[in-house]
């Protein structure tokens, strides 16, 4: 199983996917397939595009591909390919194509190809 995304949330945060919003504290996008705490909530699978908002902060929050962004802060940050835009960055983060745009970056920054800004 391929996991496009990943975020461990922060108590009153949501995630929105492709307009349609979520409440957990563990929500990933794999395969198409949204699943909230262990369980299959929505298919995605035939949308050309996962598009992902994050209402609140993260604790951890991991993605492989497709733009994410947080409307908060995130404790930790890794991303393959997809551009992220968010509030402060407590931890470290480390990215290998995509675009890292956050005000501050409280822990250690690495890029292979992306920016980080």
């Amino acid at each position: 199983m391929f996991k496009d995304f990943f975020a461990r949330l922060r108590a009153g945060s949501s995630v929105t996917v492709n307009g349609k919003t979520y409440h957990g504290t563990n929500v990933e996008v794999t395969n198409g397939r949204v699943v909230v705490d262990g369980k299959v909530v929505d298919d995605q699978s035939k949308s050309p595009q996962i598009d992902i908002t994050i209402h609140g902060s993260v604790e951890r929050l991991e993605t492989a591909a497709g733009d994410v962004t947080v409307h908060g802060s995130v404790a930790s940050l890794s991303t393959a390919a997809g551009d992220v835009r968010c509030g402060a960055v407590s931890g470290n983060v480390t990215t290998a194509s995509g675009d890292v745009i956050c005000p501050a970056i409280t822990g250690n920054a690495s890029s292979l190809s992306g920016d980080i800004g």
